[in-house]
């Protein structure tokens, strides 16, 4: 195959600019590149996308195995029998979409540039420029009607505007970027080709729009719905239960934006330092502002669960805030303080990147200058180093912040290998730290951080602080979505046990309509949610079946479950007891019965569906309801808002001293909740066994993640009663 003979450019002042002729989509793609100055550059634009295919299916497929049935509708009156393999469904009238919906890969093309014929380039950028050219042929020409012909595309694109085969000048551009997309006056989003859902997305964006135009307030001023007397839960209860919004094809627009695209590290500063954007997907095209407007203010609200695009929601969300900043700054408002590279790197962490590296090289940009000068962009250093010296200056400060964001995952690494100390910034995390959710603690009191040794060489870090309980049961029935469990791969199913169920649930009114399938989804998630809840009840808070616990302990159970904070970081009252109670009961069938006496301290007893007291409280027991509560409605929203915020893809569990609290996933019955002295939430650790670093009779830990104990989250653990020690952490 023909390459491209790159000419040396004065770096960083210039960067090369890709010229594309117009031409037809099947016409072979002709262009030239040239120097291109960054202070003062003529017009072009940019292309955002990714390198390899636009969708990665959640499992492998078998290409060469064919699509079957029969088709009703198609160019013939009758019924036409079929059979295409997979792998040939590319461009097909009928299964195109489903091969790219299954990640069929596109096939390789090539560009003549400059007169070399043939110079390879990867199948989504032939297909993204063939889209995006000029076509003289098209709708977008002007000759025909007597105007002036279409000229060419100027565009930026990373794979060919930078010569690849050289280091040393990739490693330059990586702090250009920003400056080259900024510098664009339209970057084009590439997602990919069509997968059949196009229509009803931007049926479902249009909708979406006017439902908030309809009920959201209209001014910055009135945010948050403040000055109607409305509150945050009442807002967004009137949003989701609004007619249009619940009709919407959610699941489509769902569909719609998982795309590698939104998965990609880079794709951040490529839009948030973007003039104006427009997404483009096969033949269709949108502006960004729509997609970003949509997509922020569901996650603002808390209801963009519906999107079952949690990847997605995160990057669009965190463009659209970005460039709102950039956009305030440019207007005179003063900025906010840009993050710590700490936070970013967590609020990036979903994202993917080729190389390793990139997951910070890619996005220290929007991290504040103090952390920016630590990192120096060097692709011959490996990405175990690279996080290892981010873990360590982290360290230096002073802070053992970067342990929290140490996560035990269940996807497997990409690197070597990390120590449990060192955040593996290449793999999913899942629970976000509470101390990037904001949660208000101080488990360590006013103490001081105690780094007794750090040997890099070995990967042992040892720390000093307390041992504080045990972990005796975790709930393992909460559903924690891994991996690439989204919108594209994963709906609500129809569970059904005979052929005869199938086709009786295909025969209900509306089957196919957005209604019904919302519907269903979300009775799998309030099914999920209550299997979770009443396996919390029965076997974590309750387990000695119902005997009856006294109300401290009642109390320690629901502050637990919301992790004693509302979603504004304040302790709740005491009405919040009665509407979890209220809740709970909803959710699992479970009563809940208290006795108070003169002579018995109060007792509250939590008695399971299939207890014969479970309907009518036995004599000296009166129910606990939402009505014990003042608020009614509005405590029993706030309460599940606080619940939502809080402990978001966590488990419950229960500790062998007998206090509640919320666990990352993996975490197992025998693992240590410890407190570190300096640190303001506790961790669990699990003690290593049998590892060729440990030396015989010597304990080690790894981290499994950060956690909340009731009980534990004010500086208790700080007291005589529980032993002081140092843990050496591999």
């Amino acid at each position: 195959m023909a390459s491209y003979p790159y000419q040396p450019i004065n770096l960083p002042y210039e960067t090369r600019i890709l010229t594309v002729e117009p031409g037809s989509f099947d016409s072979p793609l002709v262009c030239s590149l040239s120097p291109m100055p960054l202070a003062s550059p003529p017009p072009y634009t940019a292309l955002s996308y990714c390198w390899n295919k636009s969708i990665s299916s959640a499992a492998a497929t078998d290409f060469s195995k064919p699509i079957t049935g029969v088709l009703v509708g198609g160019s013939s009156e009758q019924p036409e029998h079929y059979s295409l393999p997979l792998g040939d469904a590319l461009d097909h009238p009928h299964f195109g979409s489903f091969y790219i919906r299954s990640g069929g890969p596109l096939a390789a093309g090539t560009v003549d540039c400059d007169g070399v014929i043939g110079i390879p380039i990867g199948g989504e950028l032939a297909r993204a420029l063939r889209r995006i050219r000029p076509d003289p042929d098209g709708d977008d020409d002007d000759a025909a009607d007597g105007g002036e012909p279409v000229g060419p595309l100027r565009i930026w694109v990373d794979a060919l505007c930078i010569d690849q085969s050289n280091v040393a000048e990739r490693n330059a551009h990586v702090c250009l970027m920003g400056q080259i997309y900024a510098g664009a006056d339209l970057v084009h989003v590439w997602i990919g080709e069509e997968i059949g859902v196009e229509d009803a997305a931007m049926q479902a964006l249009g909708g979406a729009l006017a439902v908030f135009g309809e009920v959201l307030p209209r001014s910055a001023a009135d945010a948050g719905g403040l000055q109607d007397g409305k509150t945050f839960e009442a807002r967004q209860a009137e949003v989701s239960l609004h007619p249009r919004f619940r009709a919407a094809e959610w699941d489509s627009l769902g569909a719609f934006v998982t795309r590698s695209w939104f998965e990609r590290v880079w794709v951040i500063q490529e839009i948030a330092n973007a003039k104006g954007a427009t997404v483009h997907c096969g033949r269709y095209s949108l502006p960004w502002h729509v997609l970003g407007t949509v997509i922020q203010t569901m996650r603002d609200g808390k209801i963009d669960d519906v999107l079952r695009s949690p990847r997605a929601v995160t990057a669009i969300s965190m463009m659209a805030e970005y460039r709102r900043e950039k956009l305030l700054a440019a207007m005179g408002h003063p900025a906010p303080e840009p993050a710590s590279l700490l936070d970013v790197l967590e609020e990036a962490r979903e994202f993917d990147s080729t190389l390793a590296s990139d997951k910070i090289y890619a996005v220290m940009g929007f991290a504040n200058r103090n952390d920016q000068k630590r990192i120096v962009v060097d692709y011959g250093k490996t990405a175990e180093r690279l996080f290892t010296d981010f873990a360590i200056g982290e360290l230096g400060k002073g802070s053992i912040d970067v342990l929290t964001h140490c996560v035990w995952s269940r996807v497997p690494s990409s690197l070597v290998k990390l120590p449990s100390w060192v955040p593996d910034w290449t793999r999913s995390g899942a629970t976000p730290p509470f101390r990037f959710r904001g949660l208000r603690c101080r488990a360590a009191g006013n103490t001081r951080v105690q780094i007794e040794m750090i040997d890099e060489q070995n990967g042992v870090l040892e720390l000093a602080g307390r041992v504080l309980d045990t972990v005796a049961a975790v709930d393992e029935k909460a559903h924690i979505p891994w991996g690439r469990e989204d919108a594209l791969h994963v709906t609500a199913p129809i569970v059904v046990g005979s052929m005869q169920q199938l086709i009786s649930e295909i025969q209900q009114p509306g089957f196919s309509s957005p209604e019904y399938r919302n519907r269903r989804r979300d009775d799998t998630d309030r099914r999920w949610m209550s299997e979770s809840a009443a396996n919390i009840l029965q076997n974590i808070a309750f387990p000695d079946g119902g005997g009856g616990v006294t109300l401290e302990q009642f109390d320690a159970v629901w502050r637990a479950w919301i992790c004693n904070r509302t979603r504004d970081n304040e302790i709740p009252g005491a009405e919040f007891g009665p509407c979890w109670a209220a809740i709970m009961s909803r959710m699992t069938g479970f009563s809940f019965w208290k006795k108070t006496s003169a002579a018995d301290a109060t007792l509250v007893r939590a008695i399971r569906p299939t207890q014969p007291e479970s309907k009518v409280p036995p004599a000296g027991w009166q129910s606990i309801s939402v009505e014990d509560a003042t608020g009614g409605r509005e405590t029993s929203l706030a309460l599940m808002g606080a619940y939502s915020k809080w402990c978001y893809r966590r488990r419950f569990c229960r500790t062998v001293d007998g206090r509640f609290g919320w666990v990352v996933d993996g975490t197992q019955p025998g693992d240590l909740v410890v407190l570190f002295y300096g640190c303001h939430f506790p961790f669990v650790l699990r003690q290593t066994v049998g590892e060729a670093d440990v030396a015989v009779g010597e304990k080690a830990f790894r981290i499994v993640g950060d956690c909340y104990i009731y009980g534990l989250m004010d500086g208790e653990g700080l007291a005589d009663r529980f032993p002081a020690t140092v843990f050496r952490i591999l």
